[in-house]
């Protein structure tokens, strides 16, 4: 079954960067930012999605296996779609 939902989550990254080398803009995936729970650091299962699809226009999200979000927001200077670390 586990590999059935990669094949899936392969077949959509895949999917989606079709569609963005078609219509243009940049595509980052990359691992949910690490959280500070009690005394360290954890990194929670998931992905965040960064898609630049105009110089001044961004759609950004998480995956999680509980839950989503989606947004839109302009690029960051440093950080592309993607908002700063906390404290920056």
């Amino acid at each position: 079954m586990a590999e059935s939902c990669h094949e899936g989550l392969d077949h959509g990254i895949r999917s989606v960067r079709r569609v963005v080398k078609r219509f243009g803009g940049t595509l980052t995936v990359r691992s949910m930012s690490p959280r500070f729970e009690t005394d360290h650091y954890r990194t929670p299962a998931g992905a965040l999605v960064g898609l630049r699809v105009h110089t001044d226009a961004c759609v950004t999200a998480f995956v999680q296996k509980s839950n989503y979000g989606v947004s839109t927001n302009g690029p960051y200077l440093e950080s592309g779609c993607f908002e700063p670390p906390y404290g920056h």
